[in-house]
């Protein structure tokens, strides 16, 4: 895989987390905790993806 596929890869799981905790927050679907729970545990497999790929945050 290229760098690029692998940061969107990374940068998809980060947005999944970002549109969880918004159904949470704005629908009847589920409540707010279920979907920050569920969020933070995107986030974390994301990070987890992030270091077993090798992308590296860089700052600009």
């Amino acid at each position: 895989m290229t760098k690029n596929v692998k940061k969107g890869i990374i940068m998809l799981t980060s947005g999944l987390g970002v549109v969880v905790l918004l159904v949470g927050l704005f629908t009847n679907l589920y409540g707010f905790l279920p979907g920050l729970i569920g969020a933070i545990a995107i986030w974390i497999v994301s990070a987890a993806l992030s270091t077993m790929l090798g992308v590296k945050n860089e700052k600009k």
